[in-house]
């Protein structure tokens, strides 16, 4: 299991997000929490070329789509915010 810590953009982005939208979000960010970088396709995948871990979380609600960029915390000095 790791620690999923966010971005003051994510935090935002996730508080404006309709209540209907909500519930896909925490479960895919669950998913990410219990397999880490393992968590593989259609949930995640690498993005290449990156000269990190940087990885595509797929958010799927309703007939909405939404890609969550997510890195390890160390690879990057922006404020970040703890999931739980």
């Amino acid at each position: 299991m790791i620690e999923v810590i966010t971005t003051d953009e994510f935090a935002s982005w996730f508080g404006e997000l309709d209540e209907v939208h909500v519930d896909p979000v925490i479960v895919a960010v669950s998913k990410l929490e219990q397999a880490g970088v393992a968590l593989g396709h259609p949930a995640s995948s690498a993005i290449n070329g990156a000269s990190f871990a940087l990885r595509e979380l797929r958010i799927k609600s309703s007939s909405r789509a939404a890609s969550v960029l997510c890195v390890r915390p160390e690879a990057t000095s922006s404020d970040h915010h703890r999931w739980r």
